[in-house]
């Protein structure tokens, strides 16, 4: 049963909810950039990645078939993602864009943060070059790891008893 009044549309997702990753972050920029959504793309833009967002977007209000493509791609356009590096600030991401043209696209996206964000701050086409710095594991001493338990002594007082 469906009441008449409600509305079978999604739920709309807040920018927070979709960027919350970085992963999830450089998929959304790129499908906004894909489907010519240049208003959504520049709300995860960041640095110098907004200055192309709005090159984009004056391109495109220049060209009258640019809005007849953008409403075509809406329902063609699909996007997966690929987190390759990522630290507390920042992220690389490669993204692949089906249904733009005959064959996929492959994009480097880095994010970084921004508050409670991932926002782009660049994009360039994926040539197979790059390669992601092998994950920092910081070296501890033997049985730092340990967790110790509430109510155990350290091993600094229990030495001195």
């Amino acid at each position: 049963y469906h009441p008449p009044k409600e509305t079978r549309d999604p739920r709309k997702i807040d920018l927070v909810d979709l960027a919350r990753d970085p992963k999830d972050a450089a998929l959304e920029f790129e499908l906004r950039w894909a489907t010519k959504s240049w208003g959504g793309a520049a709300e995860l833009a960041r640095g110098p990645m907004v200055e192309q967002v709005k090159q984009q977007q004056v391109a495109c209000d220049s060209n009258p078939n640019c809005a007849k493509r953008a409403s075509e791609l809406r329902g063609t356009v699909a996007v997966t993602a690929q987190l390759l590096e990522r630290d507390m600030t920042q992220s690389v991401s490669r993204v692949i864009t089906t249904g733009v043209g005959s064959a996929p696209e492959k994009h480097i996206i880095r994010v970084e943060r921004d508050g409670p964000l991932w926002k782009a701050v660049s994009r360039v086409v994926d040539d197979g070059s790059f390669k992601p710095r092998p994950p920092q594991v910081p070296q501890m001493p033997p049985g730092q790891l340990l967790m110790r338990q509430p109510g155990m002594p350290e091993a600094a007082s229990s030495s001195e008893k």
